[in-house]
């Protein structure tokens, strides 16, 4: 419990640092997803319609598909992994910086790309499906990305004063990054596992209520 509390202080106090960082962060966060909303949009007729008729067969098909739950596992393992190594690698350099706005970008372009075909298709159906199979895992990584997102940005800066003033801290402050990056990484995991063995659960009982 007052491993909890400390926790909670030091992510309170971290938000109350830095918050024009995490507003930043947060703003590329919305404005990827928006953007991946738009993007059907602007794709060409021919392309878009194909997208929307592979999606109407695939939930159309998806009620009598057999998930292999390892499989999905292991894919979304590797698809938040790479997302979390870009991130946590570009804190160690502040030129490496952009490929971790870049990562957030990405992610919620992708989130937002999906939603708009899944609600293209049917939009009570398709909100019902994005809350059963994109919401939990994205509910628990995406504030740890962000998290680590800022904690990228301000390490990098960090790391540049004290090299330039030569300090002897560096050390510490290396291993105060790695434990973040340790507590996304779980966070990346378990997300993971929610990703491949329990949405298919929530889609499974969602299409047995249909």
């Amino acid at each position: 419990m007052g491993y909890g509390r400390r926790l909670l202080r030091y992510l309170t106090d971290e938000l109350r640092r830095n918050k024009l960082l995490y507003l930043l962060l947060l703003f590329i966060l919305m404005t990827g997803f928006v953007f991946g909303l738009a993007a059907p949009v602007s794709m060409q007729p021919e392309s878009a319609a194909q997208c929307r008729a592979y999606v109407g067969d695939f939930l159309t098909l998806l009620p009598d598909l057999e998930v292999d739950l390892r499989s999905e596992f292991l894919r979304a393992l590797r698809l938040n992994g790479a997302l979390f190594a870009v991130i946590l690698l570009s804190g160690l350099h502040p030129l490496a910086i952009p490929f971790a706005a870049a990562a957030l970008f990405y992610k919620a372009f992708t989130l937002g790309f999906a939603a708009s075909f899944l609600l293209a298709y049917q939009a009570g159906t398709g909100f019902w499906i994005i809350f059963c199979a994109m919401l939990p895992q994205n509910l628990l990584l995406l504030p740890f990305l962000l998290w680590l997102g800022g904690e990228a940005f301000s390490n990098a800066l960090l790391l540049r004063r004290r090299r330039a003033a030569f300090a002897c801290d560096t050390k510490r402050q290396l291993q105060h990054y790695g434990l973040i990056g340790l507590g996304a990484a779980a966070a990346v995991f378990f997300s993971s596992l929610l990703q491949g063995y329990f949405t298919p659960f929530l889609l499974e009982a969602f299409y047995l209520l249909l």
